[in-house]
C-alpha cells in the first residue's frame, strides 16, 4: 500500500486491484491514490451480484 506522504515518486499504471470489494450489506466504498503521472485515467469497475447479475461501471479522471 502507498502512503500519502512518501517521498518517492508513484509511477504506477495499476492504482488499484481488489477481488472482493462488498460489505456484508452488498455496499462498497473505494478509496485509492492516483500516479503522479499526469494525464487521463480510466477506471472500470466489474462484479457480479449475488444473484448472479453482472455489474459493469466506468468513469474518467484526470491527474495534472
Amino acid at each position: 500500500r502507498q502512503s500519502a506522504f512518501t517521498e518517492k515518486p508513484d509511477f504506477r499504471t495499476l492504482l488499484y486491484w481488489n477481488n472482493s470489494v462488498t460489505t456484508k450489506n452488498g455496499e462498497a466504498e473505494i478509496h485509492f491514490l492516483s500516479s503522479d503521472l499526469p494525464g487521463i485515467y480510466h477506471v472500470i469497475v466489474e462484479g457480479i451480484s449475488n444473484n448472479g447479475k453482472i455489474c459493469v461501471g466506468s468513469c474518467v479522471f484526470k491527474v495534472e
